[in-house]
């Protein structure tokens, strides 16, 4: 993280923890958040349980997150292979994918995904964001594919 001045990690999003953050930088800086913090009301003072929800998960996440890349990569090939959808590169590394494909599939699929729980992004400029995090292992990558499909 050395390029950046201060770095924030969510608790919750692949960590397990119902709530809470880390924020690292320098000791000035997070000295004038915590004060902006206890200003603005937001001290917790049970911050123990999410960390060590979130201590757990950090046990867990390097397998669970290399899975999902994987089933991600597999769906992604399937979605190429119908000739209806192609992944554009993303120069950033990142867990968010552009699927570009006409509107009107990425229309369907928004909505087969709604009846089906299933969180599809919107089409914008012609691609849909895809997020790949844990939530992919839940189903079969066929499931998925049909969902994007029909």
């Amino acid at each position: 993280v050395a390029p950046f001045e201060t770095v924030y990690v969510s608790l919750y999003k692949y960590l397990g923890a119902p709530f809470g953050a880390v924020l690292a930088g320098p000791a000035a800086t997070i000295a004038r958040a915590r004060e902006w913090r206890h200003l603005y009301g937001g001290l917790i003072y049970q911050g123990w349980a999410p960390a060590l929800l979130a201590l757990d998960g950090l046990q867990r996440l390097p397998e669970s997150i290399a899975k999902a890349h994987g089933t991600a990569e597999a769906l992604f090939a399937a979605l190429e292979r119908s000739g209806k959808v192609k992944r554009r590169a993303n120069p950033d590394a990142s867990n968010i994918h552009w699927l570009e494909m006409p509107q009107a599939l990425a229309e369907a699929a928004f909505e087969r995904g709604r009846a089906a729980g299933v969180r599809i992004g919107r089409w914008d400029k012609g691609a849909i964001p895809f997020f790949v995090n844990e939530t992919l292992l839940r189903r079969p990558v066929e499931e998925y594919a049909k969902l994007f499909l029909g």
